[in-house]
């Protein structure tokens, strides 16, 4: 008889059908990064051992077909096998128990100082800065309640403190201006660090008390009562005890050193003597002093706006001759760290 019988027929279907499924399973596990993205080509090959003898070359095929698919990605986030890994439970909880802590201090001091705080934010912009909708005088960072168990965080970022687009009501998150917009373009163009700045970084403040310019802040504490100076000077301090207490902990909680996130604390201009930021600077000092193999992974760099950060960096690795960039933000930033603090 000329041609393949029905059940022939039937079987290469069958074959083919289930060759479609392995690779859209396997896209899709790669896509959700599915924790284990074999499990569609191992379904595939069981399935097909039903058809005994005559499918183990199509199996073979399809084996290989769906595992390569299955653990395919892109080139840079193989250079650290970490990348895909969720935080463990207990990093979990402890990251949730900052998010709950922060959450309520925030609503507390809007609560408390909004109808103080309002009038001196206005009157300090009125000088150098358009008329914009003052919103929120306190922000707390609502992008914290978008991660999740299965987030992996790399970094911590810290600014200096909510400007006029983050307090807005309908962003409320730090660094949604163009400061933000020029770092997670940095991480992106960079993929050597492995990092999405909205997926992998948690972003905190000196202080979540907004102005529309951080040299504000000045203007609220020379023209603010004392309850006033009192809510600067204690929200910079339990900023850096909740931050510094968030990564020791997220640190020793790690299973594997890709585990443990880093800190980066862009703009450091107002931690010098006499800055805006000194209590900060001082607690986070204190803080750290019994954690020195943690102050290793604190590094401190220019700000964002403006490119600083990426000129400063581009400039240190000519002057350094290091074409590896993640080695010489690590460089760069421990050494400006050193000119702010000096720790054991």
């Amino acid at each position: 008889m000329i041609g393949n019988s029905p059940k022939k027929t039937d079987k290469f279907l069958l074959l083919n059908l289930i060759l479609f499924w392995t690779a859209f399973l396997s896209q899709f596990s790669l896509a959700f990064s599915v924790k284990f993205p074999q499990k569609p080509a191992a379904l595939a090959s069981l399935t097909l051992i039903a058809f005994g003898n005559s499918g183990r070359r199509i199996r073979r095929k399809i084996y290989f077909f769906g595992f390569y698919l299955s653990n395919s990605r892109p080139i840079h986030k193989i250079q650290n096998s970490g990348y895909h890994k969720k935080m463990t439970t207990v990093q979990f909880n402890i990251f949730s128990d900052f998010r709950n802590d922060f959450r309520t201090y925030c609503k507390k001091l809007s609560e408390e100082f909004s109808s103080i705080l309002i009038p001196l934010q206005k009157n300090a912009a009125q000088k150098d800065t358009p008329d914009y909708p003052l919103e929120n005088p306190v922000v707390y960072n609502t992008a914290l309640d978008e991660i999740t168990e299965q987030s992996q965080i790399r970094l911590i970022v810290i600014g200096d403190n909510p400007g006029k687009d983050e307090q807005l009501s309908k962003n409320q998150k730090y660094l949604v201006g163009q400061s933000g917009k020029i770092a997670a373009s940095f991480f992106q163009k960079n993929p050597e660090f492995n990092t999405d700045f909205r997926k992998n970084a948690i972003i905190l403040n000196k202080t979540p008390v907004h102005t529309a310019k951080t040299k504000h802040i000045k203007f609220l504490l020379s023209n603010g009562d004392e309850k006033i100076q009192k809510l600067i000077l204690e929200s910079q301090v339990y900023m850096a005890q909740k931050t510094a207490e968030l990564h020791i902990s997220l640190c020793r909680a790690a299973q594997t050193e890709s585990e443990k996130p880093e800190i980066f604390l862009v703009g450091y201009s107002e931690l010098k003597k006499n800055g805006i930021f000194t209590e900060y600077k001082n607690e986070l000092k204190k803080i750290y002093s019994s954690a020195p193999e943690e102050w290793k992974k604190v590094f401190v760099f220019q700000h964002f706006s403006m490119n600083r950060f990426s000129i400063d960096l581009k400039n240190f690795m000519l002057a350094q001759n290091n074409q590896d960039i993640v080695q010489a933000a690590h460089a760069l930033g421990t050494i400006h760290k050193n000119e702010i603090w000096t720790l054991p």
